[in-house]
């Protein structure tokens, strides 16, 4: 018989403790809170933040695939849906496949573009959220050969945020709800560590990764202006190249031990604010020196949910010493259920935790005001009563987000124009209010996911922490094979290495040297103004982040078929605007991969042909 040992002693508690979190992340508070929670919890403001960022970064990326649309994702492109199984895995899903027309690829961005857009401003938060996520993945599906890392990162992001209570703070949802969001800033939960070690992930798996630090600029022709600078100062470059591996390194490491005592704690916060400004930088030289797309917005954007509660704190206790007494009365029309939930919106949206919204019929200082004006009433911390346009613009004055927006509308002289907006309001208000109540009811999901879901997060982490550690050896090992079916369905299958796919050598362009009706040579990729030019890569007609992961890819032997359907592009595209009759139009060119050799010998071009097309085909016309 073992002795059976006492509720209170401490290996018992401890034992409890490991299989609550094995269950749920969910042990005794005494635990959670001092060990594990200080590792993996994370702010509802910033992930408020994140939100609204993430949803604005898929709304302009959305839109700007709108421009090349037919060009990319439908069957008259470059890539038709009949070539799409060449290049893409068998367990990859796409919506975007059910019709190959350019209005239908349409219809569905401009969905993605909606579903973004409730997500910034957290409306219908978990739908949106889930929409945008399986259209986005859905989009990169459809067309791999354009995508960069940005956009796996913006996938990635939009699925860990399904198990986030993003919607706990500054949303609408939190506005309109009948139940009271969390009162504590602090979440923790499996979801908090995924996305914690996903954000951290980028930038270590990164460094990694990476060129060696000397050839970081050199070895990408899509360098921007400041990097092609750093390219040219080989010390400079050595330098920030040294320091991006570092922080890199060590930045996310020491942010993930901060699990310690609470002694030193004012030490603790100021060492990890420099580790994150550490990393804003690196996304911001990424930014500046290559072009990558949306990667270090991205990463911008996955920092922000990172960003603790002192931050808050501190915006909060500045705006309180530029305007002392921060506590605002909204008055309403109690009659009026568009202007509770109107209210209700500003408060939340505007982030003014200290503001009560009040029924006006309440306060008969404020009912005459609202019955003498026609008007909602806001008293101000003196007594101070505002009226229209003025009381929004002080709403945004008294906004720790938007103060800068209310401290230029004054010299601006706006005050005119917002009550102009106020009185256009209240003379539809029975429009609006009928609008309102369609579109915006009370939400009824809660604002943190399930147990279940939690555990699931916490499954799926661990599958994306083994696949980004397996990885680093070798990107199709037996680990990649095995866990690739489950990662690749969900689009969580990822690869850090800040190029999607690896760069493009200096060394290394594309020509499309053809010849015109009148026995003129061009090249196809180019305007038609521009003579043939073999020397140097120059400019593409065709320039673009997107065409230029295209283009990077098109060497690879297995792509021939896609290959021939980019040169029938061309000739179509070359030959669109200009008559049957022209003497301009393209006849033929043959692809050719330009390599710029250097050696002991000198400088030499190698031309590989690896295409030839005839446009006056039936299928190139």
């Amino acid at each position: 018989m073992h002795e059976r040992l006492p509720i209170s002693d401490p290996l018992v508690w401890s034992a409890c403790d490991c299989c609550k979190i094995l269950a749920g992340m969910n042990p005794s508070p005494r635990f959670w809170t001092e060990r594990l929670g200080r590792a993996f919890a994370l702010d509802l403001r910033s992930l408020a933040a994140l939100r609204f960022v993430l949803g604005l970064l898929l709304l302009v990326d959305t839109l700007s695939r709108l421009t090349e649309v037919s060009a990319f994702y439908s069957d008259t492109g470059i890539l038709p849906r009949a070539l799409q199984g060449d290049v893409v895995s068998g367990w990859r899903w796409s919506l975007h496949l059910a019709n190959g027309q350019a209005w239908f690829q349409s219809l569905l961005l401009l969905a993605q573009a909606g579903a973004a857009l409730a997500l910034a401003f957290g409306w219908r938060t978990r739908i949106a959220n889930l929409l945008a996520w399986l259209l986005s993945a859905s989009l990169l599906n459809r067309n791999p050969l354009v995508l960069g890392a940005g956009d796996t990162l913006i996938c990635v992001l939009l699925f860990w945020c399904l198990f986030l209570p993003t919607a706990a703070r500054w949303s609408i949802d939190a506005a309109l709800s009948p139940k009271a969001p969390p009162t504590d800033h602090r979440h923790a939960s499996w979801a908090s560590a995924a996305l914690l070690l996903q954000v951290l992930s980028v930038f270590f798996f990164q460094a990694l990764l990476q060129p060696a630090a000397a050839d970081l600029y050199a070895a990408d022709t899509d360098t921007l202006a400041a990097g092609r600078w750093l390219r040219e100062h080989a010390d400079a470059n050595q330098a920030l190249a040294t320091w991006a591996v570092c922080a890199q390194l060590i930045a996310p490491l020491i942010l993930l031990l901060r699990a310690g005592t609470t002694r030193a704690a004012r030490y603790r916060m100021i060492v990890r604010a420099v580790l994150l400004l550490q990393l804003l930088l690196v996304a911001l030289l990424t930014m500046f020196t290559l072009s990558t797309g949306m990667l270090a917005w991205a990463q911008i954007a996955g920092l922000i949910a990172l960003v603790g509660a002192t931050f808050w704190e501190n915006r909060a206790r500045h705006i309180r010493r530029q305007q002392p007494g921060t506590e605002l009365r909204l008055y309403y029309d109690r009659s009026c259920g568009f202007c509770l939930k109107t209210c209700r919106l500003l408060t939340q949206l505007l982030a003014l935790p200290n503001a009560r919204v009040l029924p006006a019929q309440d306060n008969r200082r404020a009912d005459s005001l609202l019955r003498a004006n026609d008007s909602w009433v806001v008293i101000d911390h003196d007594d101070t009563a505002h009226l229209k346009g003025a009381a929004m613009l002080l709403l945004i004055r008294r906004s720790p987000l938007f103060a800068w927006v209310g401290v230029l509308a004054l010299p601006l002289g706006l005050s005119g124009a917002a009550d102009l907006v106020y009185e256009a309001i209240a003379r539809n208000r029975a429009v609006l209010s009928r609008l309102g109540d369609k579109l915006l009811p009370e939400p009824a999901l809660p604002f943190v996911p399930s147990i279940g879901m939690q555990r699931l997060a916490g499954l799926l982490a661990t599958l994306v922490l083994v696949w980004n550690l397996a990885g680093l050896r070798t990107p199709d090992g037996p680990f990649e094979r095995l866990l690739a079916p489950p990662l690749e369905l969900l689009r969580l299958d990822q690869r850090w290495d800040a190029y999607s796919p690896s760069p493009v050598p200096a060394d290394s362009w594309w020509v499309a040297a053809g010849h015109t009706g009148d026995g003129r040579e061009v090249d196809a990729l180019r305007s038609a103004g521009d003579a043939l030019r073999f020397d140097e890569p120059g400019a593409a007609r065709d320039d673009g982040v997107r065409w230029r992961a295209f283009r990077r890819q098109m060497a690879q032997p297995q792509l021939a078929a896609t290959r021939a359907r980019w040169s029938e592009y061309l000739c179509q595209r070359w030959n669109a605007d200009r008559s049957a009759d022209s003497a301009d139009r393209l006849v033929d060119f043959k692809l050719i991969s330009v390599l710029d050799l250097q050696s002991g010998t000198g400088r030499r071009l190698e031309q590989r042909v690896l295409g030839r097309q005839d446009c006056t085909a039936p299928g190139a016309r």
